[in-house]
């Protein structure tokens, strides 16, 4: 189950940070609770085998996506940069991750010149397609893909939440898109924080 805060978005004056930040903390984690993420091998953008297991040392702050989406995806991995730009020195606890969902069309080289364009410390995933629908269940989501008739440019159905997983590989929370990068770094801080 995912939960998904919304308010009144076309008023972004409404909440003040402080509460925005607590009210959101409280149903992100809540949302969290009882999900652990790993046993899946992913390949990196340099083509190497990846476990989320070997990298238990830092938070990982996972993104789901696909190099040919047209909007969504090009903002929040600019929203991740803001978020890591935010968290400053910080930054180096945290591992960005955007995993393609797209494997047809994204190798890894792909994801590698792709994500190049956002950050040089985001690391680009990707998989075969039941690994990445496991991976998406564990975090509480899911994608589609519409390839029909062999069009190249299909689209495909995802998340654009930030996922946060302590380094034990427990779900810590989901921000739902929208947040603003500062505002996504103070929230990260806080997950990050509980046991």
């Amino acid at each position: 189950m995912q939960t998904i805060l919304t308010w009144g978005w076309g008023h972004p004056g409404l909440f003040r940070r402080g509460l925005l930040t607590a009210v959101l903390l409280a149903g992100l984690i809540a949302a969290a609770q009882a999900a652990s993420v790993g046993g899946i091998e992913l390949t990196d953008q340099n083509g190497h085998r990846f476990r989320f297991e070997n990298h238990r040392d830092r938070t990982v702050l996972l993104l789901f996506g696909y190099t040919h989406c047209p909007d969504v995806c090009p903002l929040t991995l600019q929203n991740l940069r803001g978020t890591l730009d935010a968290l400053g020195d910080e930054g180096e606890a945290y591992m960005p991750v955007f995993v393609s969902v797209d494997p047809k069309r994204d190798p890894p080289g792909r994801l590698a010149a792709y994500l190049a364009y956002f950050h040089k410390d985001i690391v680009g995933l990707t998989g075969e397609p039941d690994d990445l629908r496991r991976l998406a269940d564990q975090c509480q989501t899911s994608f589609q893909v519409h390839d029909q008739d062999d069009d190249p440019h299909y689209a495909v159905d995802h998340s654009p939440n930030l996922y946060i997983i302590h380094p034990g590989g427990e779900l810590a929370g989901i921000i739902p898109h929208g947040i603003t990068p500062t505002d996504s770094a103070d929230i990260v801080r806080s997950l990050a924080a509980k046991p």
